[in-house]
């Protein structure tokens, strides 16, 4: 694995009045670790980075071309401070009214003898540049752990620069971010404290994995960030529809546990908890065939939607005929059989109340047929291409389900 370490530097001000940060003293892991005095913190951070035993494969330093460039010098030491005197000074020449890019390149190289460095200077209004840089400079192929110093520069190129990292995430195998800030003005005292804010964490990885739930149904990974772990077994029954009661049950009673904890948490579980009860609640298979075919309808995931709601029909009139769920082949077409025969007429009318319930379900079993198999739309082109179409022929035959189960419950 990577470590990235990512830092803003901006100009900063010194009490009288010159450029510069003031030089002061951070606080590591409640004092067990104090860094030499800094002027920038992000030099603090990779010692302290260092000193705990991560190689730091790539710093990356975010700022502006009117940067206290000259600063990152302190990352290293004093005897290899020597060897950059002369770049140095001419960089905090530079850097009062704006360093060249030419400048910042070849500072860049002479401190990338002594650490691995990349200095970016971006237009402050320039919003792009950050995730931009972030996508050329950390590849496809490894993985990777963040360290994010948000502690310098204007306060909108944190916010930016978060956010960055939350859409870098989706496109980088990141394990981690951990992020820092030197909290200068917190406190009086001559050692600075250090912030090591872990809750942007949790509540990045919550808020992805509540996402990926919202948008696809897959549980198990919210769960976990919920603290109910190992229920991936649990998802691939009810994908498969297995009837997991049990577990379900287990899962719902984790998660009232959890309602009574902060407001964050307690909402997403609650949320968790009516949708899952809801389907262990219901007796029947087709009963909770329809409720994830609502789900998944209602997730724009058709073609999920469409077999489900065809499936649930089907079994709907199992029930009617008294096929027990538990079909093999033969009975499945059995019950196939005996609605074709009600639509034609051939058969006494148990399923098929109205002729109108015939050709939905005509309408509804071609579409699925033709979505599900890539064939011939057989008259029904406009329900697998326009989406209005499909979406009033699914929501009749929604009706027409619940009509029927309504009529025999």
């Amino acid at each position: 694995m990577k470590n990235i370490m990512i830092s803003l530097i901006g100009r900063g001000r010194k009490p009288d009045g010159g450029k510069g940060y003031i030089k002061t003293r951070y606080s590591f892991d409640n004092g067990e670790y104090i860094s030499d005095e800094t002027a920038f913190f992000g030099s603090a951070l990779y010692r302290y980075l260092v000193g705990r035993g991560y190689n730091i494969d790539k710093w990356i330093v975010f700022g502006t071309n009117t940067s206290t460039w000259s600063e990152i010098i302190e990352a290293i030491n004093s005897v290899q401070q020597e060897k950059l005197e002369e770049m140095y000074y001419k960089v905090l020449a530079e850097e009062e009214n704006g360093i060249t890019d030419t400048t910042l390149k070849q500072w860049e190289r002479d401190i990338s003898k002594f650490l691995h460095v990349n200095l970016v200077a971006v237009d402050p209004l320039d919003y792009k540049a950050y995730i931009n840089e972030l996508l050329n400079i950390i590849t496809i192929g490894d993985e990777y752990k963040i360290f994010f110093d948000m502690t310098h520069a204007f306060r909108h190129m944190s916010t930016v620069l978060s956010f960055s990292l939350m859409y870098l995430k989706y496109l980088r195998d990141i394990k981690s971010i951990e992020v820092y800030y030197g909290a200068l003005d917190m406190t009086k005292d001559v050692v600075k404290p250090v912030l090591k804010i872990d809750f942007i964490n949790e509540l990045f990885s919550l808020s992805t994995s509540f996402d990926l739930y919202k948008n696809s149904g897959y549980f198990p990974e919210i769960l976990r960030d919920l603290g109910i772990s190992n229920r991936e077994n649990t998802y691939f029954k009810l994908e498969l529809n297995r009837n997991p009661r049990n577990e379900l049950k287990e899962i719902t009673k984790e998660l009232e546990k959890i309602e009574g904890s902060d407001n964050y948490k307690r909402e997403t579980a609650f949320c968790i908890k009516n949708q899952l009860s809801r389907l262990y609640e219901l007796k029947y298979l087709d009963e909770r065939m329809v409720e994830r075919a609502r789900f998944f309808f209602d997730k724009k995931q058709y073609l999920k939607a469409l077999v489900l709601l065809y499936e649930a029909l089907i079994i709907l009139a199992g029930r009617i005929y008294q096929i027990p769920d538990k079909q093999n082949y033969e009975k499945r077409e059995e019950i196939r059989r005996r609605i074709k025969e009600e639509i034609r007429g051939i058969r006494d009318r148990k399923f098929i109340k109205t002729e109108r319930v015939g050709e939905v379900f005509n309408l509804l079993e071609y579409t699925r047929n033709a979505a599900v198999h890539g064939s011939d739309p057989q008259g029904t082109q406009e329900y697998l291409e326009q989406r209005s179409y499909f979406e009033s022929l699914f929501n009749e035959a929604l009706d027409i389900y619940h009509e029927i189960d309504n009529s025999i419950s």
